[in-house]
């Protein structure tokens, strides 16, 4: 595992994503056993950025999608406080969540990320989302 600016890269391929001019299978033989090199500079000299391609990292779209939908429903738990809407409220922030979800199930069944990527995109965006909801903004401040 290194860390590359915000990202952190897992010394995995993408699934089912064969590298440029080579042998997928053999690829993915180099890379379980720990052979390859993240930062190899032996195929490359100097272009080390070539061979973080198609690494693994955790997936961006589940976690800005789970961050919208966790400080969303958090928005409507505080702002729709009406005496009528108490089968309203838990019912959007379900369907909202049920999408997220959905968009993190879809990014592992097309095979563009790990599952365990996905979770911990879901899980940094929930986790994001919840400190900006507490520290910075005022919704459930009296």
């Amino acid at each position: 595992m290194s860390f590359m600016g915000s990202r952190i890269y897992i010394k995995r391929n993408l699934p089912l994503v064969p590298q440029m001019g080579e042998n997928p299978e053999k690829k993915r033989s180099e890379n379980e056993t720990g052979i390859a090199c993240l930062l190899d500079t032996t195929v490359c000299p100097g272009c080390w950025v070539q061979s973080l391609h198609g690494l693994s990292f955790y997936s961006g779209h589940a976690s800005f999608r789970m961050y919208c939908v966790v400080f969303l429903a958090l928005y409507v738990q505080a702002q729709l406080c009406w005496k009528w809407a108490w089968l309203l409220r838990p019912t959007v922030q379900f369907f909202m969540v049920a999408f997220a979800l959905y968009v993190g199930y879809t990014r592992v069944s097309d095979h563009k990320h790990h599952w365990s990527d996905v979770l911990a995109g879901l899980l940094q965006g929930a986790l994001v989302a919840g400190l900006t909801v507490s520290y910075i903004s005022d919704f459930f401040k009296a």
